[in-house]
């Protein structure tokens, strides 16, 4: 049997069969053979002559593949090894070579398209280069003059309030990998547009006003958005119409009227002495660890904040005494409190109010829920991040005193600003800034960007700035004081 094998291996080398011959010579039958060893250098020599015939000819796949079949047959030989470290550098300068001629090619192509004018197929192009490229910043700049055309017509879809068109041009060139200074302005503008579309679906004409508002300064010729600043306040004006038409004339007593089929929650008895506590009763001398510590802070380009810090918060209309928040609202017998339980926030108050335009003494506050104060003052709580329970009460409607807050913030942990996840989303912070009361201090704050550890003290009736936004702090003591 090895004798056959043997005899069919030799005949199918001198037939220059190589890969019938080294089948055989490889079967377990016939290596351990002394002339089998003898056919198999006389394979290799074969499968080497082949191999560097085919690299003469320029067959690399060919002469690779013959190389490889000698390097399993006789190993790392100094033969085998030159033969292939020859056939990868062929490989190698050909893949280069055809590289260049690619991306010359590349070049050449978008070259013409800008010259042409076609800058969308220029950006396409550009966009579809196989990364890397090494000459890729000259063929970027190449590009340029197309990407600056298309932020051009861009601007101007948006001003002629052709959001899609606009749109389409931005995540042209997002896709490409061209951004710049001019398509992340565009980006916010368009980031207003949506929250303007999200404010009037929540029928929050009031917010919907103030983004549109913002976006006009932006925006001066465009007029669509002085169309819909209109629209947004016929809307809103007819609303407060409502409510100060004979509805507004109704007492919100307890009992007056039912909200649908809800049942009022009584309040507990601790919770009652909390509201003894904060709001004062003719022979209770009020507890100090109840006041709230109240401090405003001013942000550039998002305005002045009302800080609290304390478990509890008293909210409650003109004619209210000794409550953390005024607002200019008539109609609120008694103050509202707002009360934290671990994470949870609780509305309460002596006298039935509204949430969501249900009636309730007692109500665990969820993400969106709207309180009424009085006849106009609302308070739309909100907790932007999950994992924080710091809270924040949007005001509308009433104001108070000092107009330009616009809302107050409930302190428990922290307050972040940031790009887009935090509690108030400031374009220009990357990374976030993050704010949190400092220990052993009523009314001071630690300021640090996100991941640094040095953290800068901001005093009361101060300011700070970082990455060109000013923060200034400024205290409101809780005993005769209104703003």
């Amino acid at each position: 049997m090895f004798n056959l094998d043997l005899k069919r291996a030799e005949t199918a080398l001198h037939a220059g069969r190589l890969e019938d011959a080294s089948r055989i010579l490889q079967s377990a039958f016939v290596k351990g053979h002394a002339k089998a060893q003898e056919l198999t250098d006389q394979l290799i020599a074969a499968l080497l002559d082949r191999s560097e015939k085919h690299l003469a000819a320029q067959h690399l796949p060919q002469a690779r593949k013959d190389a490889e079949l000698a390097k399993k047959l006789g190993g790392r030989q100094l033969r085998i090894a030159s033969t292939l470290q020859r056939i990868d550098a062929e490989i190698f300068s050909g893949a280069s070579e055809a590289s260049d001629q690619r991306q010359q090619s590349a070049t050449d192509k978008i070259s013409l398209l800008v010259t042409a004018g076609r800058h969308e197929d220029a950006i396409a192009a550009f966009g579809g280069l196989k990364r890397p490229v090494s000459d890729i910043d000259a063929i970027r700049e190449l590009v340029g003059p197309s990407a600056q055309h298309v932020l051009e017509r861009a601007r101007a879809d948006l001003v002629l309030g052709n959001l899609d068109r606009c749109e389409c041009a931005l995540r042209m060139l997002e896709a490409a990998g061209l951004p710049g200074p001019s398509e992340q302005e565009l980006k916010l503008l368009l980031e207003r547009c949506y929250n303007v579309r999200g404010a009037v679906e929540r029928s929050d004409y009031v917010e919907a006003l103030r983004e549109l508002k913002l976006l006009a300064r932006k925006l001066p010729d465009a007029t669509w958005v002085t169309e819909m600043i209109d629209s947004v306040q016929v809307c809103l004006d007819r609303v407060e119409g409502v409510k100060a038409g004979p509805f507004g004339l109704l007492q919100r007593a307890r009992g007056t009227y039912p909200a649908s089929n809800r049942k009022l929650v009584p309040i507990r008895s601790d919770e009652s002495l909390l509201m003894k506590n904060h709001f004062g009763d003719s022979d209770f001398v009020p507890n100090g660890n109840a006041a709230a510590v109240r401090s405003v802070l001013q942000v550039d380009r998002l305005g002045s904040l009302l800080l609290v810090q304390g478990d509890l918060c008293s909210v409650g209309g003109a004619t209210a005494k000794r409550c953390d928040v005024v607002l200019q609202t008539e109609g609120a017998k008694d103050p509202i409190l707002i009360c934290r339980d671990g994470e949870d926030y609780f509305a309460s108050s002596r006298t039935a109010f509204f949430v969501n335009d249900l009636l309730a003494e007692r109500h665990l506050l969820q993400h969106g829920d709207t309180i009424h104060v009085g006849k106009r003052g609302r308070l739309k709580y909100l907790r932007p991040v999950a994992a924080s329970s710091t809270a924040i009460l949007q005001i509308s409607g009433s104001k108070m005193k000092r107009r330009d807050i616009r809302a107050i913030v409930l302190v428990d942990d922290a307050i972040m600003f940031g790009q887009s996840r935090g509690h108030f989303r400031l374009p220009s912070f990357k990374p976030a800034v993050i704010l949190r009361a400092a220990m052993n201090s009523k009314g001071d704050f630690l300021i640090h960007q996100k991941g640094q550890t040095e953290h800068q003290l901001l005093r009361q009736d101060s300011s700070m700035q970082i990455n060109d936004c000013q923060f200034a702090l400024s205290s409101v003591y809780h005993s005769g004081s209104t703003i």
